[in-house]
Parts: structure tokens; C-alpha cells; sequence
């Protein structure tokens, strides 16, 4: 199989190529459903309530609906937070904006759990300092702020701008692009400009168990069902969900391209194989005719094949792994701003190049099968 593979370096080293750019390319996207997958995972374990304006997140919820609320058997927690939508430089277009919002309430450690990691020390900081904000790892990267610069937000839905000091990273699972600050301060700025305040964007209700969220939820949709500004209470799972489906069906199109990647890589090995064994047919009759089995044939040929798609995974699993497995990358959209190649994603791509690629030495390994040694023999390349 080496011998082969050098009989033409430029052959192989094409598809070779072929291969790895397809394969880096089929790593990285199934890591965007493998990431997603795991992400509405941990949120189905996690006993968290998301309360929500029932027309959507541009309509707000007065902060008074928190008595009520804390009042319904089953609540331990409650966070509150209000959507700023702030930007950041010069040109203050989509490319500068990003999810920024006030919180306040419990204890935020408490009530999103290991979903939440905070860099050490950035927590203390955040809760004794009036103007703090803890910011997502790829907004510190792609400003490049540093821990104590002081950074002013212009604000997209509420007409005010906020200066604030930066206390350190915080990611939320695979948001690592989100700007959070203290609630009060947002609400200080919106009083000074005449605006109104008391409001709330979202609340996240913490229960006791995933199994009370049915009834908890239900009981706080009652409660606010005749009020002025009526909401929706559902799991974090179907939150989070319901959140991706108005970008639309994301996985549904990663798995469209990771098919058509498959088709590619399909009819390169496809072509490889078929033009290797059309150049080799002499050597493959006089095997058959030296004593070779018909089987020792098509295992070389689906060895050359399984050969081919090791290298292209090694080169393109390997080269997505080296590149995002440590650091990540990001589609700019809140919870597809942490993404990353996992071993395991790796070790699946590995087994989809070697397999993909044996099955597309089938047809030249038929037409092996089918070769009779005396054409074979007078077979001239």
C-alpha cells in the first residue's frame, strides 16, 4: 500500500489535500450539533425556570412580579436581568454588538451551577464594585480589553451609555460572548435620563427539582395570566430551544453541509481508487494468477482506501482538533460563541473518513473481482 501510494506522489498528495480540507470542515460543523446537543443536555438536568413577557423579548415585565413569584411553593432562587444590548467601538454596527444585560437577585453561582464558570477573583470584584461587569472570554480576546480597563457601552435598546470596569471572564456553557452587569447601575442611568425603570427582561426561577418544573412553571403562568403584561414560563431546555429556532434550524443546515461534505469526500476517494486500480490492472491480474484469492485482492484495495481516509482524517480532524480543541471557535451568535472539537468528535470523524472512504472502493473493488487474468495481462496503461 506505501509502494502504491508512491507510485504517484502528486495523485495521492492532491487527494490527500482534498480529503483534509473536507474532513476539517466535517469536524468543525459536527462539533456545532455535538456543542448544541450538549448544551440542551445539561439544561434539561438543570432545575431552572426561564420567565419571559409572553409576547417575547422585546416587551419587559415589572420588577414587582418578583414577590409574586417568590411566594409559589417549589421557588428556592430567582435571578432578574434586563436586556441592554449594548456596542462597542467606533462603527457601532452588528459586528460591535453583543448580548449585554443588567442583572440582580440571587446569588447567580447558585442558580446557574456549573453552567456558569467565572475566572477566580472575578466574582468578588464584581459584587463590591458599583460599575463591574464580568464579559465572555472571546469579547476580552476579540477587544482586547484588559482585567480592570474601564470599557463605555452604547446602548441599542435603551437610549443611554454605560461606563463600566471590567472584573473578569464569565462563560456560560458555550456563551462566550455576553456582557453582564449589575442591574442597578443600568437602572441609574435610565432614571437620570428621565427614562423608566423597575423593569425586567427575564427572570430565571431556580426549583427545587427538574420533576416540580411542570407544575411550577404552570402555577406561575396562572398567576400572571390576567395581568397587564402576561408571561411564559418554560425549562431552560425549551427556552433554549425556542431561542435557536428563530435563527432558524441550525442543526437541521450543519447537517445538511455535513452530508454534502460526505458526498465529496465519497467521490474523491472514489476517483482515486478507481484511476489507481485501472493504472495497476496488470499487476492485480498476475496477482490473481500468482495464487492470490479474490478476497486478498479486494483487501488490498479496501486497505489502500481505509489508508487514504486515515491520512485525509489526520490531516483535517487533526488540524480542526489542534485549532479549536483547546481555545474554540465562534458562529458570533450568543450560545454558538463556545465551540469546541472534542476527542471524541475526533475520534468520530477518524471513523467516518476511514468508512466512507472504504465504501467508496467498492465499485473498482467489484470490477477487480470480475477482471479475468488473461485481459488483465493484456491490459496496457
Amino acid at each position: 500500500m506505501v509502494k502504491n501510494a508512491r507510485r504517484n506522489p502528486l495523485r495521492t498528495s492532491l487527494t490527500t489535500f482534498g480529503l483534509s480540507v473536507s474532513l476539517f470542515l466535517f469536524t468543525s460543523l459536527i462539533a456545532v450539533v455535538t456543542s448544541l446537543d450538549g448544551e440542551m443536555e445539561r439544561a434539561g438536568q438543570n432545575p431552572l425556570i426561564v420567565v419571559t413577557h409572553k409576547s417575547g423579548w422585546a416587551h419587559v415585565m415589572p420588577e414587582r412580579y418578583t414577590a409574586r413569584i417568590r411566594r409559589i411553593p417549589g421557588v428556592v432562587r430567582i435571578g432578574r436581568s434586563l436586556f441592554y444590548g449594548g456596542s462597542y467601538g467606533q462603527s457601532r454596527g452588528p459586528q460591535d454588538s453583543f448580548a449585554s444585560m443588567g442583572t440582580d437577585g440571587d446569588d447567580p453561582r447558585k442558580i446557574w451551577g456549573d453552567q456558569l464558570v467565572i475566572a477566580p477573583g472575578a466574582f468578588a470584584c464584581f459584587e463590591r464594585t458599583r460599575a463591574g461587569a464580568l464579559v465572555g472570554s472571546q469579547l476580552i480576546e476579540k477587544h482586547r480589553w484588559r482585567i480592570g480597563q474601564q470599557v463605555t457601552l452604547s446602548g441599542a435598546v435603551w437610549p443611554v451609555d454605560l461606563t463600566l470596569t471590567l472584573c473578569g471572564a464569565a462563560n456560560f456553557a458555550t456563551d462566550k460572548a455576553s456582557f453582564v452587569f449589575h442591574r442597578e447601575y443600568l437602572e441609574a442611568a435610565l432614571g437620570s435620563a428621565g427614562l423608566q425603570t423597575g423593569l425586567i427582561t427575564m427572570f430565571a426561577v431556580q426549583v427545587r427539582s427538574v420533576a416540580d418544573i411542570p407544575a411550577v412553571a404552570r402555577r406561575i403562568h396562572e398567576e400572571f395570566a390576567t395581568s397587564p403584561a402576561p408571561v411564559r414560563a418554560v425549562s431552560q431546555r425549551a427556552f433554549i430551544e425556542g431561542f435557536m429556532s428563530v435563527m432558524g434550524n441550525i442543526q437541521g443546515m450543519v447537517s445538511g453541509v455535513v452530508l454534502l461534505v460526505l458526498v465529496v469526500v465519497l467521490l474523491l476517494v472514489a476517483n482515486s481508487i478507481a484511476m489507481t486500480t485501472r493504472d495497476r490492472t496488470r499487476e492485480l491480474a498476475l496477482l490473481k494468477a500468482i495464487g492470490f484469492q479474490p478476497r486478498h485482492v479486494v483487501a488490498l484495495i479496501l486497505g489502500e482506501a481505509a489508508t487514504l481516509g486515515a491520512l485525509g482524517a489526520l490531516g483535517g480532524c487533526g488540524g480542526a482538533y489542534a485549532a479549536f480543541g483547546g481555545t474554540g471557535f465562534s458562529l458570533g451568535i450568543g450560545m454558538l460563541s463556545g465551540l469546541a472539537v472534542r476527542p471524541t468528535t475526533l475520534a468520530y470523524g477518524l471513523c467516518v473518513s476511514v468508512l466512507v472512504s472504504m465504501a467508496a472502493s467498492v465499485v473498482p473493488a467489484w470490477r477487480v473481482l470480475g477482471l479475468r487474468v488473461a485481459e488483465g495481462l493484456r491490459h496496457s496503461t
